[in-house]
Order: C-alpha cells, then structure tokens, then sequence
C-alpha cells in the first residue's frame, strides 16, 4: 500500500489488505516491464434491480524480463500484481509509484478511453519510460505531450478496431503460458482465466458478470 501523500511523495508499505502484490522485490540492473489495463467505467450488472453497481477494474503486472537460462528458453517472470478500482488519473500516479520502485521499469499502459488519462498522468509526474510506438498508416489521435509535428507516434497500446485485436492478444499469452515462457503466480489471474471464454457470437470474453481485467493487462 502507499502512505498518506502517495501522489507525489510514496513509499511502498506492508499491507496485508492493499492492492499490490509482491512475489520478488526489485533486483539492481534488473530490466522491468509494468503492462496495465485500465478500467473503463463499465457497468457489469447494468440490468440488476437489487445490486448496487459492479465496475470494473484497473490492472497491472510487473514482469522481470530477464530470461531464465537454466530452461534453454526465455522463461518471463510476474513479479508484482496491482488490481482494484481507482480513478484512471490515479491509476496513473500508482504506475508512477511501481514503476520507479521497479528500477524505472518501461510502463505499458492501455490507451483506450479512460487509458489517456492515465498516461497524462505519467507524463505530468515526468515519468521517463512509456511505451511510445510509431504510427505509420494514421495520424495520432491523441498526440499528449508531442509537437504538433509529431503526430505518428502515440503513447501505450490499443485493442480492438483501432489497436490490436483482442484475440491476436490473448492467443499469444495463450501461446507462452502453453510453451511455458511466462511464469505467472497470481490466483487472481486463473480466476479470470477460467471464466474468460469464446462466446457463440465469436467474442473472446469473460463470462457475463465476471472480468477480464488480468488476462487483458498481462495480455
């Protein structure tokens, strides 16, 4: 968990009831990713009459990108997990918070909706390292913190019609947790990916009233 002025000034503290959990502490001149999905505000039970609202959530994994040569593969570790429901501005200062104890890690954030304004706020906490990629068939369509001559290049990732497809997505974190290439310790995310299907319209989702916010983050 962090301290009481956690947006500007944090430390990570020992909390058994907070939302970050930690498998391996940082590792000097080891080389980190923070991938993360951010909440879209969405409703899960919007036709229920008896329960209150269920949003969904904002998501994080800190992977250690440092293969394990023992296995003759690249084998990636998850580190560290950060799940729960935050505002998609403080949900940037959180990344910002992760991300440098993790030795700067390079932050990967999701561009959709709500995902600006997570990357805004990395940018105005000066955070270094945001995965910035190279548009060459588009103009940028949020260019944050670029020159207006810089419209080809756009901060985090995008799914669906304007980014990558969520099941070219999942079919390759599919591929490496077959082929053992990725390590990933956290109960949270074999919950989802139980409930997390192929619907008869085609869709690759989580079942109706359950999330997919792991799977998509580490995705």
């Amino acid at each position: 968990s962090f301290n009481e002025s956690w947006e500007t000034e944090a430390s990570i503290e020992a909390n058994p009831r907070g939302a970050l959990l930690v498998w391996d502490r940082p590792k000097p001149g080891r080389q980190y990713v923070l991938a993360a999905a951010v909440a879209r505000g969405k409703q899960m039970n919007p036709d229920s009459t008896t329960e209150r609202p269920k949003l969904d959530y904002s998501a994080a994994y800190v992977l250690d990108m440092a293969p394990a040569h023992d296995t003759g593969r690249p084998v990636y570790r998850t580190v560290a997990a950060w799940h729960g429901r935050v505002d998609a501005d403080r949900f940037g200062a959180i990344l910002n918070h992760i991300g440098r104890w993790y030795n700067t890690a390079w932050v990967c954030p999701e561009a959709n909706l709500y995902g600006v304004t997570t990357i805004q706020r990395l940018l105005a906490l000066g955070y270094p390292q945001v995965f910035l990629k190279t548009l060459f068939d588009k103009p940028t369509a949020f260019p944050i913190g670029q020159p207006p001559t810089a419209n080809a290049m756009e901060y985090g990732w995008r799914t669906g019609n304007n980014g990558v497809p969520k099941y070219v997505m999942t079919s390759q974190l599919n591929r490496m947790m077959r082929d053992g290439h990725i390590d990933i310790p956290d109960p949270g995310f074999w919950d989802e990916a139980l409930v997390f299907e192929r619907l008869p319209d085609g869709k690759i989702e989580a079942r109706s009233g359950c999330h997919d916010d792991r799977i998509m983050a580490l995705a």
